[in-house]
């Protein structure tokens, strides 16, 4: 994965929030706390890895997980007026199944799709299942 590709997927980003803004500004603010809430989850993530001895692909793969880790908030917002799992669908779930349908992904290798997709869909879980 490379600077270019995160580049790519976030514009891919951008657009698809971007999707749920409209008229309402009850919902275009929500909108806007989770658009701040990822950016702010990829600068953080950005420094952690920076701290540590990755090399520059495995940033780029941190920050694309970041990216896309609460892509599910979106469409759970619109359809249910909350961001409570427990009084709609698990955002996890819903955001690895739009990664997949939309076909964000492809053209990465395998391994780097799934590792993306597993860590969106398991993010919020109390333990990863074996």
């Amino acid at each position: 994965m490379t600077g270019d590709d995160l580049t790519s997927l976030k514009k891919w980003f951008s657009e698809y929030k971007g999707s749920f803004l409209g008229s309402n500004e009850d919902d275009n603010r929500n909108v806007r706390l989770k658009e701040e809430h990822t950016e702010n989850v990829c600068a953080n993530i950005r420094e952690i890895a920076k701290s540590l001895p990755l090399p520059f692909e495995k940033i780029i793969l941190a920050e694309t997980i970041a990216l896309f880790h609460d892509i599910g908030r979106f469409p759970q917002y619109e359809k249910y007026k909350t961001f409570q799992d427990g009084k709609s669908v698990n955002h996890g779930v819903l955001g690895a199944k739009i990664l997949q349908e939309k076909n964000v992904l492809n053209g990465f290798p395998e391994r780097e799709k799934d590792l993306i997709i597993n860590a969106v869909k398991f993010h919020n879980v109390f333990q990863i299942p074996d």
